[in-house]
């Protein structure tokens, strides 16, 4: 690894006022907490966190500067919040991300991950305070036609499944707004594509993590439906120094992206970082927490679609921005897993997550 592998400028964050949506779920609660460490000033706009949630076990509404309890889907509340904020940059994580759930209720996922963008970008086009707008959507936005290879990022956007049809809808509402009203403003749109991210702090449903843990605290087998479904498994910091790397770099040099494929960055493990089956992590979590965690497999219990082979290509942020994951999938699961151990022994939520902050933010040097 180099040197240049995943620093962040502190002093580029240090003071720098962002607002921040879906502060309250997993991904925004890490994310508040490394703006944080960098020095930042954070407002968050979301939901009401969800019971049990990362957000409010490490008290974070009181150490964020602004803690908005609103949704999206109403632009006047929207409109009010930017308003007072004014912020710098936008870092936009909030959505609806359950694929199981948006079978379920497919008007509400489409609602608030379409619905909820334009909302949000109908607010900024006048904020002149704006550098720019970092997106996330998913590594389901890709139309998957199971043909066993890694996504790019010029590769054709779709669905089969609701969820993945309201991200792909969603980068179309980020492209027009960027053509239509961000470029001539001057402001810097970027969608960064991710997923499978795992962390300590994560409660929720129908993710294999989160189940697993529950299942381990309960001591009861973990069901498994789709035992040779391979994803890329990546560490939730990791994924979030990239997203604020990609930020950074495009400010600093002032980078508006007229295609929005050039705009698109992939985040994920890299070719000596492979994807893993589920049968592979759920026997990582028995050898790591044999005394709790077991697991058997069980028939699918409904006509969901899911992707056998999903992988990225991430050579583009490696290449372009000198990101790279120093976590294996493997890794990643075994940090994850130690931070529900020692949740589970009474260990501090916040304290948890600032100690693998803090290694996380170390510079890597080069072997002598």
């Amino acid at each position: 690894m180099t040197e240049a592998n995943a620093v962040l400028d502190r002093h580029f964050w240090d003071g720098k006022k962002i607002l921040l949506t879906g502060h309250t779920g997993f991904k925004g609660a890490w994310m508040s907490m490394l703006l944080g460490s960098l020095g930042a000033r954070i407002a968050g706009v979301s939901l009401e966190a969800d019971k049990p949630s990362l957000f409010e076990q490490a008290g974070l509404a009181k150490r964020i500067e602004a803690h908005y309890a609103a949704d999206l889907r109403d632009l006047k509340q929207i409109q009010a919040i930017v308003d007072a904020e004014r912020p710098e940059i936008v870092i936009h994580l909030a959505a609806q991300s359950l694929v199981r759930f948006a079978y379920q209720f497919p008007v509400a996922t489409f609602d608030t991950n379409v619905m909820g963008t334009v909302n949000l970008f109908e607010a900024l086009r006048e904020q002149r305070s704006l550098q720019a707008i970092l997106t996330t959507t998913t590594d389901k936005v890709y139309y998957n036609q199971e043909l066993g290879r890694q996504f790019v990022e010029s590769d054709r956007l779709g669905g089969h499944d609701p969820y993945s049809a309201s991200k792909a809808a969603t980068e179309a509402v980020i492209a027009a707004y960027r053509a239509s009203y961000q470029q001539s403003n001057g402001v810097i749109s970027l969608v960064a594509r991710a997923g499978n991210i795992v962390g300590g702090g994560d409660w929720a449903q129908d993710r294999l993590i989160p189940d697993a843990v529950r299942a381990a605290f309960s001591q009861t087998p973990l069901s498994v439906r789709s035992p040779s479904s391979t994803r890329p498994w990546q560490f939730v910091l990791d994924a979030l120094v990239g997203y604020l790397m990609l930020i950074e770099r495009c400010i600093r040099q002032k980078q508006l992206f007229a295609d929005p494929n050039e705009a698109a960055y992939n985040f994920g493990p890299l070719p000596d970082q492979p994807s893993a089956a589920v049968s592979e992590v759920c026997n990582w979590i028995a050898e790591i927490w044999p005394e709790r965690f077991s697991w058997n497999v069980v028939v699918a219990d409904s006509p969901m679609k899911e992707s056998k082979l999903l992988q990225l290509d991430s050579r583009k942020a490696v290449g372009v921005l000198g990101w790279r994951p120093r976590m294996s999938s493997r890794e990643a699961v075994a940090e994850s897993i130690s931070w529900y151990k020692a949740f589970h022994a009474g260990n501090d939520p916040f304290e948890l997550c600032q100690q693998q902050i803090e290694h996380r933010l170390a510079p890597v040097r080069n072997p002598i």
